[in-house]
């Protein structure tokens, strides 16, 4: 569970922010290099046989570091679902909708009661294994933001691994809280992420035809 995690477990990537927490490892780039090579250098850095990677505005439900482990009993890559602080979806899986765009499951729905499901998940909060990272590879470091993550899922697919997502590990998602927090910084932090989110998307199209995204849709049935 979350609370049994010991602090030599825990490693936190500063990307150029001056965090400064006490007993907890941190690892610190000199300037913001964007979410896969955050990412990848907590992966490289982490020993451990599983690796789970939190972002800084998740905030875990009791046992749900357990729960992502227990859905490594049936797939290499695991993700949570991920709720918004009134209790709405904000991650339910990842679907596609055509043109080169993904949406979030039940998306500001209330919670659903529901089975596992073979899709992508977000990098927001996912476990994957140190075997399945080495027959793979890290995270494609072109990504800036967004769309790192589908990649990656897209990756292990085509690779024949499977990608999950586990309903039952839980946790608040506070999206986009890392980009800013006076009203003003928010709507321009907002509008670069906006930018560096369409130069994801056009880096994402040179390397997955429409069909294949499609094909993969089929294969999974999300």
């Amino acid at each position: 569970s979350a609370s049994s995690v010991k602090t030599d477990n825990i490693i936190i990537i500063d990307d150029g922010f001056g965090i400064n927490i006490d007993d907890v490892k941190i690892i610190r780039h000199s300037q913001n290099k964007g979410f896969a090579a955050a990412i990848n250098t907590g992966l490289r850095e982490s020993k451990y046989d599983v690796k789970v990677i939190i972002n800084s505005d998740v905030f875990l439900k009791p046992d749900c570091i357990g729960e992502l482990i227990k859905g490594l009993e049936h797939a290499d890559m695991v993700g949570a679902q991920l709720l918004y602080s009134n209790s709405t979806v904000q991650h339910a899986g990842i679907t596609y909708c055509g043109d080169y765009y993904f949406y979030h499951r039940h998306w500001r729905s209330q919670p659903v009661i529901e089975e596992p499901l073979y899709c992508p998940v977000t990098g927001a909060l996912f476990a994957i294994t140190a075997d399945t990272i080495n027959k793979i590879g890290y995270f494609d470091e072109n990504y800036f933001m967004s769309y790192e993550d589908i990649d990656y899922c897209f990756r292990l697919i085509k690779a024949g691994f499977k990608v999950l997502y586990w309903p039952y590990a839980k946790a608040i998602h506070l999206e986009g809280a890392t980009r800013g927090r006076a009203e003003e910084e928010k709507i321009r932090i907002n509008k670069q992420c906006y930018k560096l989110e369409l130069a994801s998307r056009d880096y994402f199209k040179s390397k997955y035809s429409e069909q294949e995204i499609i094909n993969l849709c089929k294969q999974l049935a999300f």
